[in-house]
């Protein structure tokens, strides 16, 4: 029997980004479908009071750096929004998790919404607000970015909207956030293999051998 594995994102990481590739060849290595799961970082505990890079100039920047050569390796191109970068403060200043200058929730309503329309629906939406928000560098609260991604998956942009403002759906995003934070994760991307837990994009490996065990 294949084993789940539970793949944790928000907009505000890049790293689930570079993630999007190398998940979906494990999936078509191993017969798992990987299930992504949107949620609001900020709200996890641990994340919550935990001072960003905006507080660390140089650790910032060799993030930075960083996520570029981890771009080349995956053969994608990243480019940080532009409400990011206009972010950091000069001089820096405290800066806590809660406090992350992107605002992702109109995209992570319209992940979860595209989640109840079936498998296909949401890997399209997937990879286009991924690609939007760190391949073009869009702003994720803009409408403008919503409908781009909309238009390109060709969905129906009015059912879509009225779906995101649901009730139910800022419920069903309020709970897997809250799930989440109840199996331990901390940050994203966060990857489960049934009931082990791994951090970031640069774990794969122990993904993989997870998932071939």
């Amino acid at each position: 029997m294949p084993k789940r594995l539970d793949c944790y994102f928000d907009y505000r990481s890049p790293f689930p980004y570079l993630a999007l590739g190398p998940v979906a060849e494990l999936g078509r290595r191993y017969g798992v479908v990987p299930e992504w799961i949107p949620i609001r970082l900020p709200e996890l505990g641990t994340y919550a009071l935990r001072p960003m890079g905006h507080n660390l100039p140089k650790r910032n920047a060799y993030v930075a750096l960083d996520m570029q050569r981890w771009a080349r390796r995956r053969g994608v191109t990243v480019r940080p929004p532009q409400v990011l970068l206009a972010s950091s403060p000069t001089p820096p200043r405290p800066v806590l998790g809660r406090d992350h200058p992107m605002d992702t929730e109109r995209l992570l309503r319209a992940a979860t919404v595209a989640k109840t329309k079936g498998h296909a629906v949401f890997e399209r939406y997937l990879r286009a607000s991924m690609e939007a928000v760190w391949g073009r560098g869009e702003d994720p609260a803009a409408a403008a970015t919503l409908d781009e991604i909309l238009g390109e998956i060709g969905a129906d942009r009015e059912a879509f909207r009225a779906d995101i403002e649901a009730p139910e759906t800022a419920a069903a995003l309020e709970q897997a956030t809250g799930e989440a934070d109840d199996r331990g994760v901390f940050g994203v991307p966060t990857f489960f293999v049934d009931e082990e837990m791994f951090w970031g994009q640069d774990r794969l490996d122990f993904v993989e051998e997870a998932l071939r065990g």
